[in-house]
């Protein structure tokens, strides 16, 4: 990665963000992350879900910047585990699948029996959360309708 831009670093609990892109962009990757870990958390009965080692989060500037660097998705490191992601739009699926699934790994000895047999498949979904799914990746536009790269909208996601 090239150093000519200044990089910017925050930090809270198990997450840290380095981003190119300045405060504002470091702050909003941490904070999709820690909502994303607490809202989990939530759901689960335990408030306060923990990683070790703790999660070095690299924010890119746009998908493009991103895509260019080469980072993709989660890499581990000697010290700490790092993921990539864009300042703009939200978590990747990919990278919410991996959150998730390090998130319960470390914080539950099991997951409850019910929990398993609910999440054995997971429906795609309709309009922009069924193509991010079918996808893997976020979709970056609301106009379904007309955008000639997606496939036409079904009711009701029009």
């Amino acid at each position: 990665m090239q150093a000519d831009g200044q990089w910017i670093r925050a930090r809270l609990g198990g997450f840290e963000t380095i981003s190119d892109d300045g405060r504002k962009a470091a702050i909003q990757g941490l904070s999709q992350f820690e909502q994303f870990r607490h809202v989990l958390g939530v759901a689960m009965g335990k408030a306060d879900l923990s990683l070790d080692p703790p999660v070095r989060i690299l924010v890119f500037k746009d998908l493009k910047e991103l895509a260019a660097q080469g980072c993709k998705g989660w890499q581990e490191g000697r010290d700490k585990v790092m993921a990539c992601t864009a300042a703009e739009g939200q978590l990747p699926p990919a990278l919410t699948r991996e959150l998730t699934r390090r998130l319960l790994e470390a914080n539950f000895a099991s997951l409850p029996a019910p929990v398993v047999e609910k999440t054995r498949f997971i429906p795609r979904g309709k309009g922009m959360a069924g193509l991010a799914w079918e996808r893997d990746r976020v979709v970056s536009t609301c106009n379904l309708k007309t955008d000639p790269n997606q496939p036409p909208a079904q009711p009701p996601s029009q």
